[in-house]
């Protein structure tokens, strides 16, 4: 007969103060006798990941917990971060003794910046409380602490436009080039969809600017700069 856990039944602290008296053998040896697994659909086994954290050679190691929830229609982070930060901040700590980190991240979705001000207080609360910081949790010689990042996503998303932006711009430097020969040269490889489009013979589809005129050839520098 299996008896039903809930979030609310498990008191913060509790579960990081007993992983904190122990070793790091002990958590990664009972992370593997729970059989937990990873949520993301994969059902990766947490305890295998960890202990490749654990073993991998590095002068600094993160905890990154994800709480991005892209998925359409979901809100269990949402829940989580609401009620029960503490379990969410005890379970990377743990993590963190088990692998060895000394930082640890909260990634955070830009929909869910109104969380920002209470995860900050539970974060202060926290090391207040001796569970981050210094000899973090009472454990002698660990040094563990975790930061909310709201701006990640938007660093990404400029990145990724940026790349966007400049992978256009190689492609209408290559078109000006490639329009002077009668037929694609392929020995390399394909030729994308978009520049066969605009080969010679060929109409573009859209009625904006084709690529590889010599307009949008005059705004490659200030793409490369930005």
């Amino acid at each position: 007969m299996s008896t039903e856990l809930t979030f609310s039944q498990i008191e913060a602290y509790a579960g990081l103060k007993a992983a904190a008296a122990g070793g790091r053998a002990d958590i990664l040896a009972t992370m593997k006798t729970a059989g937990m697994r990873g949520r993301g659909g994969a059902g990766f086994p947490a305890s295998v990941k960890w202990n490749l954290a654990a073993a991998a050679v590095g002068a600094e190691k993160f905890i990154v917990c994800n709480a991005d929830e892209g998925e359409p229609g979901t809100f269990k982070d949402r829940l989580i971060l609401s009620d029960h930060v503490d379990l969410v901040f005890d379970g990377m700590t743990i993590a963190a003794i088990a692998v060895g980190a000394s930082k640890g991240i909260l990634y955070l979705r830009g929909e869910y910046v109104y969380l920002l001000t209470d995860l900050q207080g539970a974060l202060a609360r926290r090391r207040d409380d001796g569970m981050l910081g210094q000899n973090a949790a009472g454990r002698e010689g660990f040094d563990f602490d975790i930061e909310s990042d709201l701006e990640a996503e938007l660093t990404y998303a400029v990145k990724r436009r940026r790349l966007s932006s400049l992978w256009k711009a190689i492609e209408a430097n290559l078109a000006i080039v490639l329009r002077s020969r009668s037929t694609p040269d392929t020995s390399e490889g394909p030729l994308s969809s978009t520049m066969l489009r605009h080969w010679p013979g060929r109409r573009a589809s859209s009625p904006r600017e084709p690529i590889g005129s010599r307009a949008s050839a005059r705004r490659i520098p200030s793409v490369l700069n930005s």
